[in-house]
């Protein structure tokens, strides 16, 4: 019983034993389909994840804004209240150059005759920088026609549109106020002369030694104003009559 349990095997039966080449192969099949199995569901699984995980970075988006060649950069000043903002005008102290101003008259409309007209002066200067125009350096004179015939003279009047100094910066119109008394200068320019009627109306003003600029307008006819009717007075009424007292009776035997 030994000797045959310790019997050499034969390559026959130690072949038998092992499995065979379709087992194999079927078996090696099966484990590459089952790696290729987790390497798909795990690029799923990949593709899905919103958010990348571990170290890996995330994409950034890169905005680029063009801008123009020349861009002008508004200063930071304060600005009022409504968005308006405030301009910064250089003033000059020292007197005008007549010859380089500029004054151009200008009428608003929807004026009355029979009363003050308003005027409004707008001054300007040729010059390169900025300085104070004077009524007395400006020997402004003003003439109001009408049908080629003057109406108002300044010179007649010794008066002038311009009654207070102006500065002026170049490359800026400053607007002046100014009034006609909307009455005739006559010979003697008398307070009590006439007012103007309605019609139109062309004003010119020039500078000592400066060109002369004009304008036209109109005049309308002033409205009558509406009759007021007078309040009623109310009526008094009399006032009741007081009871008559009655007699007293005499008493009798």
């Amino acid at each position: 019983m030994v000797g045959d349990s310790l019997a050499p095997v034969s390559p026959a039966q130690r072949t038998s034993r092992g499995p065979s080449r379709e087992t194999f192969w079927r078996r090696r099949l099966l484990a590459v389909a089952v790696v290729f199995l987790a390497v798909w569901v795990a690029v799923q699984l990949l593709k899905n994840d919103p958010e990348p995980t571990g170290n890996q970075a995330k994409p950034t988006t890169k905005v680029t804004t063009a801008t123009p060649a020349t861009q002008s950069v508004a200063p930071e000043d304060p600005k009022p209240k409504g968005g308006a903002t405030v301009a910064k005008v250089a003033v000059g102290t020292g007197n005008c150059d007549i010859d380089k101003i500029v004054v151009k008259p200008a009428v608003p409309v929807n004026q009355f005759a029979g009363g003050v007209v308003r005027v409004n002066l707008n001054v300007s200067t040729t010059a390169t920088a900025p300085c104070t125009l004077t009524p007395d350096k400006s020997k402004l004179v003003a003439i109001i026609k009408s049908n080629d015939s003057a109406v108002w003279d300044s010179s007649v009047c010794k008066s002038s549109l311009l009654t207070q100094p102006v500065s002026v910066a170049p490359g800026w119109t400053t607007v002046v106020p100014a009034t006609w008394s909307g009455r005739g200068s006559g010979t003697n320019c008398s307070p009590g002369n006439a007012f103007s009627s309605q019609g139109t109306y062309v004003l010119r003003v020039a500078t000592l030694g400066g060109e002369p600029s004009g304008t036209e307008f109109r005049l309308l006819k002033r409205p009558k104003p509406k009759p007021v009717a007078p309040t009623p007075i109310p009526t008094p009424t009399a006032p009741p009559a007081s009871p008559t007292p009655a007699t007293p009776k005499t008493p009798t035997d």
